[in-house]
């Protein structure tokens, strides 16, 4: 009964924000526009399709690092315009012993638009495209995350789970969260 509830809260969470990214169609359809009109050349991004067990391996296989996982879509506002933190705090951390994991929560029908997205941020790491059962990927990551967009998820340098929000973070939120365990 409570995975139905979770069930039908997701999926009406996912429609609820699709409404309010249409509800201010003239900015959103612009900003994409504007994103998608200039062609990315997307060749040398790296998305690469993963399920939950498949990201628990990656985090595992991180040794001393802090790590920062974090779950977005192209269709998710909130998502888009957190993404240059996460890039920026990445950039100022990597040498640190910190590593980013982004996590896109796009159809795989939707793989060239995460690929243009991620082009157009000069992304040149390794990323992933959620793959396999919503459920058991939401409940696999945190089984208090509700799958709202963005996630993000904080493991110290022993693996373990320190931290997890759902909602976009200021830069200020994600690097207090991440320099606390570097």
């Amino acid at each position: 009964m409570e995975k139905v509830i979770k069930f039908i809260f997701i999926t009406l969470l996912t429609l609820t924000l699709g409404m309010c990214s249409q509800g201010n169609t003239d900015t959103a359809e612009n900003e994409k526009t504007n994103e998608t009109s200039t062609a990315v050349d997307t060749s040398d991004v790296q998305v690469e399709s993963a399920t939950v067990q498949d990201l628990h391996q990656r985090i595992r296989q991180t040794e001393n690092q802090v790590v920062l996982l974090n779950v977005w879509a192209t269709w998710c506002q909130p998502c888009r315009e957190e993404f240059p933190d996460l890039l920026r705090l990445y950039q100022n951390y990597r040498g640190e012993g910190f590593k980013l994991i982004l996590v896109s929560a796009d159809f795989p029908s939707e793989l060239s638009e995460a690929k243009q997205f991620l082009a157009q941020h000069k992304v040149e790491f390794q990323t992933y495209l959620k793959q396999g059962d919503d459920m058991e990927f939401i409940n696999g990551l945190h089984n208090e995350w509700s799958g709202a967009l963005p996630a993000t998820f904080i493991y110290d340098r022993r693996n373990e789970l320190v931290d997890f929000w759902q909602g976009k973070a200021s830069y200020e939120q994600l690097e207090q969260a991440v320099i606390q365990h570097l």
